[in-house]
């Protein structure tokens, strides 16, 4: 398991164990984009509490974990990368439901790089960049989350307004995550000075999930959907599918 991090020196293996005592959540399923979305953009099922643990992830997890219990993180912004259906949008969006919560008066908000893209657009047409930009303001967010951030590749006048909205939010102490398929530093299209905001927190990248955690996927999404699995079926499907989680649920569905 990869990561990244400047300004802090974070032990992995530390941080993998988790703290005394805390035991890792034994479920997790990664639900369809057609669960409840809230008036933030949160996907309400997306939870640690639905998130398994493996060798793979646990490093996210913990530091997942950890941002959303502090007021202020040491890891700002943090940033989730893997390739698709691994889980870094399930445990962002984890963070947002855990801070929820706890806190009822949090302000957190969630968006895409292209729909974040899109309204820029928008308001540079329409001359409202001041409304836009309000949109944003440090005052109105405590959390906020892009997903999908390497899909900002070639848009200089999106990359260019987002490093100052990055710059204000972290500079006002509000927790910042981010997400994409590729760590920053080999995002070669997206601008060298966003790039180094991506990467000035730690940036986690989330393996595919080793046998071990995907028997448990494959035992989870069963127990969840009512469906009894012989031990051969269990053993057939978690050695034979390892793209992604989600064809893992897929194939237990099948």
């Amino acid at each position: 398991m990869s990561f990244y991090s400047l300004g802090d020196n974070v032990d992995r293996d530390d941080v993998a164990r988790g703290d005394k005592g805390r035991e890792y959540p034994i479920q997790m399923t990664l639900p369809t984009m057609t669960a409840p979305i809230a008036a933030n953009g949160l996907n309400n099922n997306f939870t640690f509490e639905e998130f398994i643990v493996g060798r793979c992830n646990a490093f996210a997890y913990e530091a997942a974990m950890a941002v959303s219990e502090e007021a202020i993180s040491k890891y700002n912004p943090l940033y989730f990368f893997s390739d698709i259906g691994l889980g870094k949008s399930h445990i962002a969006h984890a963070v947002g439901n855990r801070v929820i919560s706890t806190n009822k008066h949090a302000a957190v908000r969630y968006t895409t790089a292209t729909d974040l893209s899109e309204d820029y657009s928008h308001s540079i047409r329409n001359n409202c960049l001041n409304t836009f930009k309000k949109g944003y303001e440090p005052s109105k967010i405590d959390i906020f989350f892009i997903d999908d951030v390497h899909l900002f590749k070639n848009k200089e006048k999106t990359q260019n307004e987002l490093c100052h909205l990055l710059d204000d939010l972290i500079s006002a102490g509000k927790q910042v995550i981010l997400s994409g398929f590729r760590p920053p530093a080999s995002m070669s299209q997206i601008d060298k000075g966003l790039r180094s905001r991506f990467s000035a927190g730690l940036v986690i990248d989330l393996k595919r999930p080793d046998k071990n955690t995907r028997e448990k996927i494959v035992r989870s999404k069963a127990r969840k959907n009512g469906i009894s699995l012989p031990e051969d079926v269990v053993e057939f499907i978690s050695e034979n599918v390892l793209s992604s989680i989600r064809e893992l649920e897929s194939a237990v569905m099948t």
